[in-house]
């Protein structure tokens, strides 16, 4: 269905933490049935099989690592893919320890950045990527699930000493990148998801500044999904408007791309292509489409430029939900939506 659209990038996740549907010796394989059953029958796994693809419709595909993601924390400890069981001394809590988290959804199941061995282990995932696969770039989603230091969790400032931590992995990630480059003689770029807001970022130990300062990133793309009321209470909906999250990259020589997430609207009046119009009247080089499952849907031919998503309806409020309070202290901060 993605042949004739304005869609230019694929960015593809295989599963989640540590637990994906491409084959590796690495990492644990996704429980669902066709992920093997697809190696067996084609002599492919799932991110061979959409690289071909992806690549036979002249367009570039990314894989999408979810840095921290949580789904596995609704069940038992004795639920958590092999990996997290035989390291239960790097999740942030312990299932029955999670109520003190004051901050964080209860996300107990999410991985500690502080510890090195996880900062490895998610450096020599993406190597694994990059090295074994025919793919254009890496996406590190922070947005899923946003919870990378524990005194985060407690109410505290980040540590400066773990912002330093996150900094670092990010830049032997990029040293990774440029190393395939020129092994493969084009570009291997780099792409982050994070929230709209620069300073709501730092707060969690994302140093997004230091990053484009030092040109460890290609493109960024800002958004959230939404707020406590909805499914992820503690993930970074709307801080900001369009207009206020793009204006903090200005000055800086990356792509700024706005998320729509489909899961990410108050239901009602809803309009994407309103949404894209003043996304791209506040100065996006593009449109991400998030959690939007049927690929016939029309929204991929018609947002990827300014003139077929449509002029601005000045009567039009965005419906895209605003920020939630389950992410870490005194969120408010960073709220503005003037």
């Amino acid at each position: 269905g993605l042949e004739n659209t304005q869609v230019t990038t694929v960015f593809y996740g295989t599963g989640v933490f540590n637990s994906y549907t491409q084959s590796s010796n690495l990492t644990d394989t996704r429980w669902r049935d066709w992920s093997p059953r697809l190696k067996e029958f084609t002599g492919k796994d799932s991110l061979e099989t959409m690289a071909e693809f992806v690549h036979s419709i002249d367009k570039e595909i990314f894989w999408s690592m979810r840095m921290n993601d949580t789904h596995d924390y609704i069940g038992e400890e004795s639920h958590l893919t092999p990996w997290k069981q035989e390291h239960l001394d790097y999740i942030m809590y312990r299932k029955a320890d999670c109520a003190n988290m004051l901050y964080g959804d209860n996300r107990w199941s999410a991985v500690d950045y502080t510890i090195p061995e996880v900062r490895q282990h998610v450096y020599n995932i993406l190597e694994d990527v990059l090295t074994r696969y025919d793919i254009d770039g890496l996406e590190l989603d922070l947005t899923r699930w946003p919870l990378y230091f524990k005194e985060v969790t407690k109410g505290e400032k980040v540590y400066p000493e773990n912002i330093e931590r996150m900094n670092n992995l990010i830049r032997t990630i990029r040293d990774l990148t440029e190393k395939v480059s020129v092994e493969r003689g084009k570009p291997i770029l780099l792409a982050i998801y994070v929230a709209d807001s620069i300073g709501a970022n730092y707060e969690i130990g994302l140093d997004v500044k230091t990053w484009l300062n030092e040109d460890l990133v290609d493109i960024v793309s800002i958004g959230g999904t939404p707020d406590e009321n909805q499914i992820g209470g503690c993930l970074p909906a709307s801080f900001q408007s369009y207009k206020n999250g793009i204006k903090e990259y200005d000055g800086y020589d990356v792509p700024v791309y706005v998320v729509l997430d489909e899961l990410g609207y108050v239901r009602e009046n809803r309009d994407e292509y309103k949404e894209a119009a003043l996304i791209y009247e506040a100065g996006a080089d593009g449109v991400y489409l998030y959690n939007y499952f049927n690929v016939n849907n029309e929204i991929f031919k018609k947002l990827g430029t300014k003139e077929t998503a449509g002029a601005v309806d000045p009567a039009y409020k965005s419906t895209v939900r605003k920020q939630g309070s389950k992410l870490f202290k005194d969120t408010q901060r960073f709220v503005n939506f003037n």
